[in-house]
């Protein structure tokens, strides 16, 4: 999960100008008084969402800290959900069934 990066498109250590350069010439584009189109306004506010947080260090920090966190945790579900495979009685005893034969 990587929302806010992918936002912009870009990586996850982009640098602050590199931030800086996409998130303007996106403005650019997607600026809903300059496309005369209300659907982009979401988008937009997405985009600048996305800047405020990312250029900003202790917010950009911070927002690391939840992804690094949120990784762990689906690393954890993902390993849980093998291990349960493994411990479950109905796929031991398929298992041992399969071995007997």
């Amino acid at each position: 999960m990587t929302y806010l990066y992918e936002t912009l498109g870009v990586k996850q250590d982009a640098t602050t100008e590199e931030i800086k350069a996409v998130y303007e010439r996106l403005r650019e584009h997607f600026d809903p008084a300059k496309t005369n189109d209300d659907s982009t306004q979401i988008y937009f506010n997405d985009l600048t969402l996305a800047y405020k947080t990312l250029v900003n260090p202790s917010s950009r920090a911070e927002y690391d800290m939840y992804l690094e966190q949120y990784q762990a945790i689906s690393n954890f579900s993902s390993e849980g959900a093998k291990r349960e495979e493994v411990v479950d009685p109905e796929v031991l005893e398929e298992r041992a069934r399969r071995k007997r034969q």
